[in-house]
């Protein structure tokens, strides 16, 4: 029995032994997985970080562009101001001017017809066309 009982003690230290080395293997690997978990956390807090700060910039970006747009879309809406009023003025010389011309025109049809009908070769020569006629 004395053999039968070393060859179990044997089998024991040999079953304690394999399991020594797994818990050793085990708490090896238990450590590279929290150092790996670590790491990894890190890069999740510096990527937030990243991403946080990027949005920031992208926001204030927005904000400038809209900015400037806006500013643009006042500066369009002045320059059709001005170019509205600076019609309505020459669209308001040209009528006075056309009025002024055909004021003009009607004056010197009315002079004309007074100087040859006024001088009075005009009524002479139909007189005179009258009397040799008859």
């Amino acid at each position: 029995m004395t053999a039968g009982v070393e060859v179990s003690n044997k089998n024991m230290e040999s079953i304690v032994q394999d399991h020594e080395k797994r818990i050793l293997a085990l708490e090896q690997n238990y450590s590279e997985v929290k150092k790996e978990l670590t790491i990894v956390q890190t890069s999740q807090s510096e990527i937030k970080g990243t991403l946080i700060e990027e949005g920031v910039k992208q926001r204030e970006l927005i904000n400038k562009q809209r900015e400037e747009m806006e500013n643009q879309r006042k500066e369009q809406r002045k320059e059709q101001k001005e170019q509205r009023k600076e019609q309505k003025e020459l669209m308001d010389q040209l009528i006075s001017h056309t009025l002024g011309i055909k004021k003009n025109n009607n004056t010197k049809v009315w002079e004309l017809l007074l100087a040859v009908l006024g001088g009075g070769g005009f009524f002479y020569a139909v007189i005179d066309l009258i009397a040799k006629n008859l």
